[in-house]
């Protein structure tokens, strides 16, 4: 099982032919493996549109650019100049009268929608969306998640995964709007043909990506002022976390590792390399990209780059650890591993860009930064009701995700 889960990993985050053939090499006994593979195929292809539609828009427009300041605070202005620009690109579209919310047209993922009135019963299959939902306060609204979202504990968790074939599966819930991480078998349309409105909500590429999807969710749920001040909140907060470590880090170089084997990891234009460059941090993958955000390495790419810090995001799909990672061949020679600062962490930090992981993870590695040149006091990262939470092994940090944010 955990050997299938790397493999679907390495799909989901655009890896080459050689993921699919290890894919099947995993269920070469299974009679649905065309089909599975096929599904999974489809969904490295989805999580791009609003990536390219964003730069496509910036690169055309004459105006000033959607993001202004990658890693300045955004206040009530800065968040209402970015609504403006929003608007100017069709991202979002709302009413003309004042008093009126709806109907609102929602432009992300490479689609186009328009929600005519309120939703009041809202199918969440993306875990990402589902945070978002429940940080601007839309949650009396949902009926369903699908069965990734397990933050919140109490969003109505169901079996669905995202990967259904047929829209049909989600009428028994009466939906009166979709939300989908990637259009799997074509489901936009499906629901389309069925007259229930859907938004594709697919991996933010930085910080302000997901910025923009709360924003857009606000629009889409009634939720718009509520939507603004969460943007505001989220951004100090990751703000006040880049403060506390200041210039400390700049400069010391990362790797973030997401798969043991093949070894694949995540460059600085990613929603989670985002947060490091918060820090001032460079990572090592960028040189190696070639195209591609999430890049296969190799060991001796590693070993040459030396990194000052690793962050292992396969903690759980593949149970590693600073341990597990020391022991590989050659790896003992790290300056990481020498250092102790090898961190596994939860895998969600790589894979969901909602509130709560985004905070989470901003803290952890605030505070794993300020323990490292033992500056770190017990008291300063509070999200909402609680401190973040370290639990140490072997030098081993590992984030707890625990209820927090909202």
């Amino acid at each position: 099982m955990g050997r299938w889960l790397v493999s679907f990993f390495h799909c989901f985050l655009g890896a080459d032919k050689r993921g699919a053939n290890q894919l099947q090499n995993e269920f070469r006994s299974e009679v649905s493996f065309i089909r599975y593979t096929y599904k999974h195929i489809t969904a490295i292809l989805c999580v791009l549109p609003l990536v390219i539609l964003l730069a496509a828009n910036s690169a055309a427009a004459s105006a000033k650019p959607l993001v202004h300041h990658r890693h300045q605070v955004v206040g009530s202005d800065g968040v209402s100049a970015l609504v403006a620009d929003m608007a100017h690109f069709g991202l979002i579209k709302q009413a003309p009268a004042k008093k009126k919310s709806f109907p609102v047209t929602i432009t992300a993922g490479g689609y186009k929608e328009t929600i005519p009135t309120l939703p009041t019963r809202i199918l969440c299959l993306s875990a990402s969306s589902t945070q978002m939902l429940y940080a601007i306060g839309a949650m009396h609204q949902v009926v369903g998640v699908d069965r990734y979202s397990i933050y919140p504990k109490s969003a109505p968790r169901t079996s669905f995964t995202g990967y259904e074939t047929s829209a049909e599966d989600y009428l028994p819930l009466h939906p009166d709007l979709v939300i989908l991480a990637f259009n799997e078998s074509n489901m936009v349309a499906q629901l389309n043909a069925l007259h229930i409105p859907v938004l594709v909500m697919p991996a933010a590429s930085d910080i302000h990506s997901a910025y923009i999807q709360l924003l857009q969710l606000g629009a889409a749920t009634g939720h718009s002022a509520a939507a603004k001040q969460e943007v505001v909140k989220l951004n100090r907060a990751l703000q006040h976390a880049a403060s506390e470590v200041g210039n400390r880090a700049n400069g010391l170089t990362y790797f973030i590792e997401l798969s043991p084997s093949p070894l694949y990891t995540a460059t600085s234009d990613t929603f989670i390399g985002s947060i490091f460059s918060m820090f001032k941090m460079k990572d090592i993958a960028n040189a190696a990209g070639h195209g591609s955000n999430y890049p296969e390495i190799n060991a001796s790419y590693l070993l040459k780059s030396n990194p000052d810090m690793v962050v292992l995001a396969d903690t759980i799909c593949c149970g590693q650890s600073a341990k597990t990672f020391a022991t590989r061949p050659g790896y003992s020679v790290l300056r990481a591993v020498h250092t102790h600062n090898v961190y596994g962490v939860n895998d969600s930090v790589a894979s969901e860009w909602g509130p709560h992981t985004l905070i989470e993870f901003a803290n952890y590695l605030a505070g794993v930064l300020l323990k490292r040149y033992k500056t770190m006091r017990p008291h300063s990262f509070h999200v909402q009701n609680r401190v973040l939470v370290h639990s140490e092994k072997k030098s081993n940090l590992r984030l707890v995700l625990a209820p927090a944010y909202r």
